[in-house]
């Protein structure tokens, strides 16, 4: 019997999600210079930001339409799909503590103790809030899906409807004007993680014109960009109150987006094996990119090398070469498919 043929938009929206949180934090550091860089380096950072803010959001969205219309047994989703994230979690959250006691420890113990309890409770590195923020979906994942599946439609779009409600109105900006609703269930990145499935369903009922997507992108990062940009320029240092995950406006990017490669099933047949090589590991470039990016600011190669539009991309292509490699050489290890990522 033939096999369906595997569908490369999935395949595509990980490695641009990847690519895009590895150049995310490539650029971060210019925003925080707001004012000791040039005007034009510090737009070309906050441009580039805000651009590639729907990495997380499209990450959990592609969980969503992945994972969200099937049939699950507990047991078996834990062991599958919980287990797989955090073996890895928990082999490079060790390797991250390592790192930080050869730097910070110098023979405190109490300084020990306390920099090893912080890590484990909140994080060995700082990109690693989006791994406690996933297995704890995840871990709802075998209750939501029964939900979604048994919903109409209509009633998907009313949980998404009031959810965007309830972004719109927790803002800073509008926050103060926010009924007294305890409109906590629907909030969070529950919601993209719904809003992914409910993409896919309509994906599959038919594409929708380019148009759209573009439309939701340009506009989500347009307001991302000029909010950014007055906000900070009024406080006079960087502001990041439009780059939150759950804004409107990030909500908007990260839609166009999903729409915009999921509406086609493209392949990059002269890239194909580098292609492949970025969707096998992505989870764990994603989760080695951090400690790599800090070697090589050590060794002096940053967003600020040379000039901004040279730095960044070479920052970015030897990160995702060197995480890779680290990510590869582990995975051939005896029982380094279980850990790498």
């Amino acid at each position: 019997m033939e096999h369906p043929k595997r569908q490369s938009w999935p395949d595509n929206l990980r490695i641009i999600a990847t690519v895009a949180m590895v150049l995310l934090h490539v650029t971060s550091p210019i925003l925080y210079k707001f004012g000791a860089v040039s005007t034009a380096t510090w737009h070309w950072g906050n441009f580039i930001d805000s651009s590639v803010r729907f990495c997380v959001p499209v990450f959990v969205m592609l969980s969503g339409a992945l994972l969200l219309g099937k049939e699950y047994h507990i047991r078996d989703f834990l062991k599958k799909r919980v287990i797989r994230v955090l073996l890895p979690f928990i082999f490079w959250s060790v390797v991250y503590i390592g790192y930080d006691l050869i730097k910070y420890s110098q023979g405190n113990y109490a300084a020990f103790f306390e920099l090893v309890w912080n890590k484990i409770a909140h994080g060995a590195a700082y990109h690693f809030w989006y791994i406690y923020m996933i297995i704890g979906l995840y871990l709802f994942i075998p209750i939501i899906s029964k939900a979604v599946r048994a919903c109409t439609e209509k009633e998907v779009r009313y949980f998404l409807f009031i959810w965007m409600g309830t972004m719109v109105v927790s803002h800073p900006i509008l926050f103060r004007h926010k009924p007294n609703f305890d409109l906590s269930y629907f909030s969070g990145f529950l919601g993209y993680l719904v809003l992914g499935y409910y993409l896919s369903l309509k994906r599959k009922q038919g594409n929708w014109p380019s148009l759209y997507s573009w439309l939701l992108l340009i506009a989500g990062t347009a307001i991302t960009i000029l909010g950014t940009w007055l906000y900070t320029r009024e406080k006079g240092q960087f502001d990041s109150l439009f780059y939150g995950f759950l804004t409107p406006n990030v909500l908007l990017t990260a839609s166009g987006m999903f729409m915009l490669v999921s509406n086609f099933e493209f392949e990059f047949k002269v890239l194909e094996s580098i292609r492949a090589f970025l969707c096998k590991y992505s989870f764990g470039i994603y989760l080695v990119h951090v400690l790599v990016l800090s070697e090589l600011t050590k060794k002096g190669i940053n967003c600020f090398s040379v000039n901004p539009a040279v730095g960044i991309v070479a920052t970015l292509v030897a990160c995702l070469f060197i995480s890779g490699v680290i990510v590869w050489l582990v995975n051939k290890l005896p029982g380094g498919k279980y850990i790498s990522g």
